[in-house]
């Protein structure tokens, strides 16, 4: 039943890019209106804490619980039923319940400490409101983990469409938010628009997951077996989760000691750096997830490490050429998604910088999501944990020498370098559990992928250089900066194709699915 095929996971994973791609645009258009209202101030700054501290307090725990809960679900699925597998989602669904409403209480009272913590460098009107706009987003702490618990059921069965969909009504909400509540109430209104945005992903998941034949009733034993073990399993699973989001706030409290704007100009550096990341690798690793864990569940060795080196070989196809765009490309992306209104020309200097030295790490990193996965799929949590424990060293380290020289600079650079430590650790400890994993294939086309990517890299600059001086209104720079990204992209293409790239296969099979799958509609 849970037994995904190779054909299954291609659609999948193509179903989830064209969502994401659309979802992400979104996002962008999102964080252009919130720029262009708000630009890049105290307010933003206390805007963006204020909304990292929700996630630190349960999006780590979100995601905590749906790693586990996919091995968990499809082991229980797969030998005892799928209806014992519904009622384990109910004991799940009504504990995560009981774990949001106590931290929020918790939240809602130590509010004012919470922000001290994060943003030592807050004072005055800055603190005030970042306390303001914290106690306004808390209660999203409910809504992450719902969405965590849902789409990892949906995903175990098979059902990507809805879980990649959500990003829809949050953008659109917001948005709309921004130019009503937020033309009303300024910043406040921005964080209630957030807080509806994000609620309104329940009304996409709730209806798909009752087609799936679950239903809910209250069902909480905390002492159940399958219970026991998710929570034995999402301990260290959440400390490593947690540290990821740790990184992020060591980041925002010395940036909070830098100039005004140094956190909103690494908050949007991170959303365009999370733009592949959002497509390409969410797709991929949303879609092979539940093969993992049905090899691992099954013993099919030799499927598993198949999953994986495929994986990694796809991702190094895909995610270096945005890597590289985005590094060489840093400037005129950034003008072109913000720079308007409140967003000025030094905002465009400091976001892009922080975007050069973010995008550095974008293959290390998505090459990180795909042996995480491996590790989780085997119920191995421990080892990513202290993988990630000693990412987080590694990047207070990087931290405290470079903020000095570099500013806010450094702090996304210190990103980076801790990425690469943890997927180089990540790798060397997961071919130790599972044995060679055909790394001389992976590493002779990643040499291929590096060549066709700096050719790529050299049309791209000398494309831009020439185009650049005609570069000086607003739409012509759009397109004129997406005919050099075309072009760059069809150079690197063709590159690949002329050396012998395995993954241009790939690409060929997820791009007929995709247009087929468009088509149809």
């Amino acid at each position: 039943m849970l037994s995904p095929s190779k054909n299954t996971v291609m659609k999948a994973t193509g179903i989830i890019a064209v969502t994401a791609a659309i979802s992400k645009v979104l996002g962008f258009a999102r964080e252009m209106a919130i720029a262009y209202k708000f630009g890049s101030s105290w307010q933003t700054d206390a805007f963006n804490l204020a909304m990292s501290i929700p996630g630190l307090l349960f999006a780590a725990i979100a995601t905590a619980i749906r790693t586990v809960f996919i091995p968990v679900f499809t082991d229980v699925a797969t030998h005892k039923g799928k209806q014992r597998a519904f009622d384990l989602t109910n004991n799940v669904i009504n504990t995560v319940l009981l774990i949001s409403l106590l931290l929020i209480l918790l939240g809602e009272i130590f509010t004012a400490p919470l922000v001290h913590l994060f943003a030592r460098g807050f004072e005055g009107e800055t603190f005030d409101l970042a306390v303001e706009l914290t106690r306004i987003m808390l209660p999203v702490i409910i809504v992450f983990g719902l969405t965590g618990v849902i789409s990892g059921v949906l995903n175990a069965l098979q059902e990507f469409t809805a879980p990649a969909l959500v990003g829809f009504p949050y953008n659109i909400l917001i948005i709309a938010g921004i130019f009503s509540l937020g033309s009303i109430y300024g910043i406040f209104g921005l964080a209630i628009a957030t807080v509806i945005g994000i609620s309104s992903q329940l009304l996409i998941l709730i209806p798909s997951l009752r087609k799936t034949g679950y239903r809910y009733h209250f069902y909480l034993d905390l002492k159940a077996p399958e219970l026991v073990l998710i929570l034995e399993l999402m301990v260290p699973t959440l400390i490593g989760t947690a540290m990821g989001e740790i990184n992020i706030m060591v980041d925002r409290m010395l940036a909070s000691g830098l100039p005004e704007g140094s956190i909103s100009a690494l908050n949007y550096a991170s959303r365009l750096n999370g733009f592949p990341l959002g497509i390409v690798v969410s797709s991929v690793v949303t879609a092979i997830y539940p093969t993992m864990s049905h090899a691992a569940v099954t013993k099919d060795k030799k499927r598993f490490k198949e999953s994986i080196d495929s994986s990694l070989r796809t991702m190094s196809f895909l995610v270096m050429p945005m890597m590289i765009g985005l590094m060489v490309l840093a400037t005129p992306i950034t003008q072109v998604v913000y720079e308007r209104g409140a967003f000025t020309s030094e905002a465009t200097a400091a976001t892009s910088i922080a975007l050069f030295y973010y995008s550095a790490g974008l293959l290390v990193a998505s090459w990180r999501d795909v042996i995480n996965r491996g590790f989780w799929s085997l119920k191995d949590t421990l080892t990513p944990m202290f993988i990630s424990a000693g990412a987080v060293i590694i990047n207070i380290i990087a931290n405290l020498s470079l903020v000095g020289p570099m500013g806010h600079a450094g702090l996304a650079l210190g990103t980076t370098i801790a990425a690469i430590f943890s997927s180089i650790i990540s790798l060397i400890f997961l071919r130790k559990k599972t044995g060679p994993l055909g790394m001389r294939s992976i590493l002779s086309s990643l040499l291929k992928i590096t060549i066709a990517s700096g050719v790529m890299a050299l049309v791209a600059i000398f494309g831009w250089q020439l185009v650049a001086p005609y570069a000086i209104s607003g739409m012509r720079r759009v397109l004129l900066l997406f005919a050099v990204i075309g072009i760059a992209a069809i150079s690197y293409f063709l590159t690949a194709y002329i050396l012998k790239v395995e993954e241009m296969d790939v690409a060929r099979s997820l791009a007929r699915k995709v247009l087929g799958k468009i088509s149809k509609r």
